[in-house]
């Protein structure tokens, strides 16, 4: 092997050390690529899951602070009545509530309250 390359002339022994050390360098050049691109895409899903886990936490504080507010106006409807004092008239209706009977006693839409047909 030795003989076959000391044979060769000088310009073919250096044009082939060249060619091996570019292709040498290509294959090094690619191989620190693919390293730099696994850690850019490491940190990559790391800051996603991050973030898919603070808006996780977000949407189930979200989900529980609704169901709180669901469950605390059930309570106070389902206790409501016990807080309600009877009137005797519309008349009396305005005079003790009348925020209440603005509400109570507004205007609707004639078919009963079905909503439109």
């Amino acid at each position: 092997m030795m003989a076959f390359w000391l044979g060769l002339p000088p310009w073919v022994r250096t044009a082939a050390m060249w060619t091996g050390a570019i292709i040498l360098a290509v294959i090094t050049g690619k191989l620190i690529i693919a390293r730099h691109d696994e850690r850019v895409l490491k940190d990559e899903r790391a800051r996603v899951a991050l973030n898919e886990a603070k808006e996780q936490a977000r949407l189930t504080e979200t989900v529980n602070q609704i169901g709180q507010e669901t469950g605390d106006a059930k309570d106070r409807a389902l206790d409501a009545p016990s807080h309600i004092d009877d009137v005797g008239s519309v008349g009396e209706l305005r005079e003790r509530f009348p925020a209440n009977s603005e509400v109570i006693l507004r205007p609707r839409e004639a078919g009963g309250g079905k909503g439109p047909r």
